[in-house]
């Protein structure tokens, strides 16, 4: 976790005592003592709980206050420059920048599912969902973006596994 800068993000596997992948998430950390792990589907926060019980380290384990919103696609980065200005495009890859829109305070991380550009915008206090939802809408108007599910035919192409479906507790690394 330390070799993690500040600002920066890794993809990594949770393995349990067996090697097998417990979950794959993204760990951003955000602060110099605060890290947060974007799990996929799994009880991985449940299994983290467990190991910290015993681990001898003195460790809180949470679900944070944070509420991802994706911007992907060949258009976000047109629409996160007209959401944050230029300094957005300065985000490189798995790497942070925290910020707000219009007094709403957010983290910002460069990564996504698929393999073109994309964002993640983390609001930090879910009453401001709905006004970020907005704003995104609206700079995304003139680039006629639309809302979608998560797109399995772009992450697939990108060979962006899915935990549940391409790796599960019976897998390994090295399947």
């Amino acid at each position: 976790l330390t070799k993690c800068a500040v600002g920066q993000g890794k993809y990594v596997l949770i393995t349990a005592e067996d090697g097998g992948i417990v979950n794959d998430p993204v760990l951003l950390r955000v602060e110099e003592n605060r890290w947060w792990l974007a799990l996929a589907d799994s009880d991985a926060g449940l299994w983290a709980r467990g190991v910290a019980v015993h681990s001898g380290l003195d460790v809180k384990v949470r679900e944070p206050e944070v509420y991802p919103i994706q911007v992907q696609g060949p258009k976000s980065k047109d629409v996160m420059r007209t959401l944050f200005g230029d300094a957005v495009l300065d985000i490189k890859y798995y790497w942070t920048m925290t910020t707000d829109l219009d007094g709403i305070p957010v983290v910002i991380s460069r990564t996504g599912w698929t393999a073109i550009p994309g964002f993640e915008i983390n609001v930090l206090d879910r009453r401001d969902g709905a006004a970020l939802w907005d704003a995104v809408a609206r700079a995304g108007e003139e680039f006629d973006i639309r809302p979608i599910a998560p797109c399995e035919a772009r992450r697939i192409e990108a060979g962006i596994f899915n935990y549940g479906s391409d790796m599960t507790l019976d897998d390994t690394p090295f399947h």
